[in-house]
């Protein structure tokens, strides 16, 4: 019998944005607009909060440190910090397909920049968001680029090596991925593996029937460049290539750990070297 992991789902989910230093003040019938638009099951809020609020304050020394963001004007963390009347604006929905509340969010986050000329914020990355950003409605699951919403980050760990984690599934109801002791050259063919991954797993999420709070997923998995490209919405490689990952729930941290399948004998490195091979193949 194949080991199973149930993953719990949270009853909702929420994202945010910010409008920052906005230079005027947020119609009311404009938001209301919003609201009497949404679909079903989405809500949205808008609250005024100021650069010491936690969702914003992160964003500000990321934005402000020329290292982490060096096309960012520097004068731009200043008036973020400074200003007073920032929007955050937030959506809440049930898990499932279709993720309404991200379209509905960054749509809502538009317009309001647009009124109040402010800047758009993704407080998560952090980055500055361009004018008119947001993704179209979703149709279909196929058609869903998970890499849209989910971002891969790695930070120097011990002894040369590096940890590996996504930022977003959370977004969807997901724990977030994690992996560690990776050297310098696996990164770019385990970018390629997180994003396969994410891919599948929340095509797993889409599929789950209505109201049921947990998924069920194999420990071990198949994560193909075929998936890669899809987390992307690009088309299939000429050539298909698969790994088998085994996943770890840690229930303290939330996140799911990606380690070597049972079977696997051979170093670790030795794994992860082929893994990062047929990624990037």
């Amino acid at each position: 019998m194949t080991a199973k992991i149930l993953l719990p789902v949270a009853a909702s989910v929420s994202v945010a944005y910010v409008v920052a230093a906005p230079d005027e003040p947020v119609p009311a019938a404009a938001v209301t607009e919003l609201v009497g638009a949404l679909p079903p099951g989405v809500e949205l809020r808008v609250e005024e909060i100021d650069g010491a609020h936690p969702s914003l304050a992160h964003a500000i020394r990321v934005l402000s440190c020329p290292d982490c963001s060096p096309d960012v004007d520097p004068l731009v963390a200043v008036l973020l910090e400074m200003a007073k009347g920032h929007l955050q604006i937030t959506c809440t929905a049930p898990p499932g397909w279709p993720p309404d509340h991200l379209h509905w969010c960054a749509l809502a986050t538009d317009r309001l920049a647009d009124l109040t000329r402010g800047i758009r914020l993704d407080p998560r990355t952090p980055r500055l968001l361009p004018d008119q950003w947001r993704s179209e409605p979703f149709l279909s699951r196929e058609d869903f680029a998970v890499a849209t919403w989910v971002s891969v980050s790695f930070t120097p760990g011990d002894d040369d090596r590096f940890v590996m984690r996504t930022t977003g599934l959370s977004l969807l109801g997901l724990p977030e991925l994690r992996t560690t002791r990776l050297s310098e050259r696996h990164l770019h063919g385990w970018f390629h593996l997180f994003y396969g991954l994410a891919h599948v797993l929340a095509s797993t999420l889409f599929a789950r029937p209505p109201g049921r709070r947990g998924i069920e997923i194999p420990v071990e998995q198949v994560v193909t460049t075929t998936d890669v490209r899809a987390a992307h919405r690009l088309p299939p490689p000429a050539r298909r290539r698969r790994v088998v990952v085994r996943l770890r729930y840690d229930p303290r941290t939330r996140d799911l750990s990606v380690l070597a399948p049972a079977e696997f004998a051979g170093r670790e490195a030795e794994w992860r070297d082929r893994v990062a091979a047929a990624m990037c193949g």
